[in-house]
């Protein structure tokens, strides 16, 4: 499954150098960018329902040393793949 990496911080680049850190391990990340629909409490990693996503998930945030999880409602419906979502915590 393919990786996006988004930055939920007012640190600049975040998201860009999470995922070159990823590319680096890998991992095939395709997309970075910002979230800006809430804030969250802490780095985490999220996946859907399409095939190798759980696998794919768990794999990304044993590199990070955060958690993977299944999608939230505000993400659940965004295109397949990996989702990451990085906070300064």
């Amino acid at each position: 499954a393919t990786v996006r990496v988004f930055n939920n911080s007012d640190i600049a680049g975040l998201a860009a150098q999470t995922a070159g850190y990823l590319a680096d391990e890998g991992f095939v990340v395709t997309e970075t960018g910002n979230y800006s629909e809430g804030l969250l409490t802490q780095t985490s990693v999220f996946y859907g329902t399409s095939p190798g996503e759980q696998q794919t998930a768990e794999a990304v945030a044993e590199a990070l040393g955060v958690t993977a999880q299944p999608r939230f409602e505000g993400i659940r419906d965004a295109a397949p793949g990996v989702i990451v979502i990085v906070t300064s915590g």
